[in-house]
């Protein structure tokens, strides 16, 4: 890690590649089920915004790396997987208020 970070800049590193990371692996999952091909496009897009984002925080951290993981394993991303396949990408938002 670089030696001019701070005590507190690496913890609030990793948060922000944790999010970037979660959120890229949630578009990339919206991606995957969504049935209009220019939607499905528009969340690919997304993705790879925020892989972007991922390894820009990565760099900060003084570990750049080429290619970031997409995670599909955390409480939020189970529970978006496993819902895409019963509502559509539309009726999202509305899942967690039912």
């Amino acid at each position: 890690m670089s030696s001019d970070l701070s005590r507190s800049e690496p913890t609030r590193y990793k948060k922000y590649l944790r999010l970037e990371i979660e959120a890229a692996s949630t578009y990339k999952i919206l991606a995957r089920f969504e049935t209009d091909p220019e939607k499905s496009e528009i969340f690919d897009q997304l993705s790879q915004s925020e892989l972007k984002h991922a390894r820009h925080w990565s760099i900060k951290l003084g570990n750049p790396i080429a290619d970031v993981t997409l995670h599909t394993y955390t409480q939020k991303l189970l529970y978006t997987g496993g819902l895409l396949p019963i509502r559509s990408t539309k009726n999202i938002a509305l899942a967690g208020k039912n």
